[in-house]
């Protein structure tokens, strides 16, 4: 037996169906940034309002910005290598990602994000 999103039991063959995206909820974004400091509450929030996984987070390179004047920000283009469908990713920041950016610019020399090779727990 698994739990579903809302806390109800759901059979195993229910719970082996691949997995739905379901979008957070203001108060279930709250929680969960709540729970992360530093760090891991900027990546989630990344993560949160651009829709990235996590291969494609781990690897996205100041190489792939591309500017966008007209509108006052840049989007990232993630190269197929690095995107399940195969197909490039155009990543478009919104105002919460763009300030992200913009606080992770000149830290690393390649990478937009540093990620730790260890797992998280808590």
């Amino acid at each position: 037996m698994a739990l579903t999103h809302d806390g109800s039991a759901a059979s195993d063959a229910a719970a082996s169906q691949p997995a739905r995206s379901v979008p957070l909820s203001i108060e279930e974004e709250r929680l969960l940034f709540s729970e992360l400091s530093g760090h891991l509450a900027s990546i989630a929030q990344f993560i949160v309002n651009t829709g990235l996984r996590e291969q494609e987070l781990a690897h996205l390179s100041w190489q792939w910005e591309i500017r966008v004047p007209e509108l006052d920000t840049s989007i990232f283009v993630v190269p197929r290598r690095w995107v399940n469908n195969g197909l490039d990713r155009y990543v478009v920041l919104n105002r919460v990602a763009r300030s992200i950016v913009e606080s992770c610019r000149g830290r690393l020399p390649e990478r937009v994000h540093e990620l730790r090779s260890r797992k998280v727990t808590r």
